[in-house]
């Protein structure tokens, strides 16, 4: 790591999981009458105060620290886009352009054969849509309010096996393939405030950091409500952790995250995350307006096959 990043930081706060006697839980939808007898309240949160706690830490510039997607979870890069401000706010023209920029942008940086973008999140805090103001299948939604990944071994498996089954190529079905998110900043200034913040995966402490939610939504496509476990992280060891932030980011770089990685072998297969507040930045600042796009990139010719679970599937 440089001396730049090394004393560039700013002290910040984040919202990490404790214990609480059961697994956390958090609707993005309305509950059913059913869950409605098992879930009184929307999250886990609302039942038993405190199970969230603000944190304190330190955010590193992570500009010149040399941080790459296999050896810390993330990285960011240079990718323009040919989008206008007012594009990314459309959603058939985010599918039938920026899908495609991020498609070449994921296979140029990872060397991936295949990518498979499968939705995208639009997030600016004053242009909030949706009942719930937290709702997943909302146009605009607003930043992150805690520390997680999107996903868990078991949820992530299970997606790839149907994106897999639905586009009928069989030659996905062995090598490897991570869960990977491109974030943008979309707006003509830098972002000086609810940065991005991820933590390097090197500095958690594994498996004991690593806490399962049950994140309980709807898919909007297929019109179905379905419940997966996500990963949250416990904050027993948070002073152990490193987390890094890329101010004044412009809207000519990405950053790329992993949610999960096939490839035990990798160094870093994660890459926790949340939004956090800059209390250098100024009052008057512009509200970050940013878009994630979400994928599943393939490596069919990667050895050994690390995702054996597909030989069975039929297409």
């Amino acid at each position: 790591m440089s001396e730049t990043s090394k004393t560039t930081c700013i002290r910040t706060k984040v919202r990490y999981y404790v214990e609480q006697g059961k697994r956390p839980f958090f609707f993005t939808r309305e509950r059913t009458e059913e869950e409605k007898l098992e879930y009184p309240v929307n999250s886990s949160e609302e039942l038993t105060p405190g199970v969230r706690p603000w944190v304190d830490v330190t955010a590193w510039d992570g500009t010149h620290a040399n941080l790459s997607l296999d050896e810390n979870g993330f990285q960011k890069v240079t990718c323009p886009t040919k989008l206008a401000v007012k594009d990314f706010y459309d959603k058939e023209t985010i599918k039938s352009v920026y899908y495609r920029e991020m498609e070449e942008a994921m296979m140029r940086y990872t060397g991936s054969k295949h990518v498979m973008i499968f939705n995208h999140i639009v997030r600016n805090d004053e242009r909030i849509t949706g009942s719930m103001g937290h709702d997943t299948n909302a146009d605009i939604q607003s930043f992150s309010s805690g520390v997680h990944s999107d996903t868990h071994p078991w949820s992530a498996e299970r997606f790839y096996r149907y994106l897999i089954t639905r586009s009928g190529n069989k030659e996905l079905k062995q090598g490897a393939f991570i869960y990977l998110t491109g974030w943008r900043n979309i707006l003509h200034t830098p972002v000086v405030d609810n940065h991005l913040v991820l933590c390097d995966q090197n500095s958690l402490v594994v498996p004991d950091d690593f806490m399962i939610r049950d994140l309980h939504s709807y898919d909007e496509d297929n019109q179905y409500n379905y419940s997966i476990p996500q990963y949250v992280l416990h904050s027993k060891n948070a002073a152990q952790h490193k987390w890094f932030y890329f101010p004044k980011i412009t809207r000519d770089e990405l950053i790329l995250h992993k949610q999960y990685d096939s490839d035990t072998s990798k160094r870093a297969r994660y890459a926790f995350h949340t939004s956090c507040k800059d209390p250098t930045a100024p009052a008057d600042a512009p509200t970050r307006t940013s878009i994630e796009v979400r994928a599943m990139v393939a490596f069919p010719d990667h050895t050994p096959n690390t995702i054996p679970f597909m030989e069975d599937v039929e297409m």
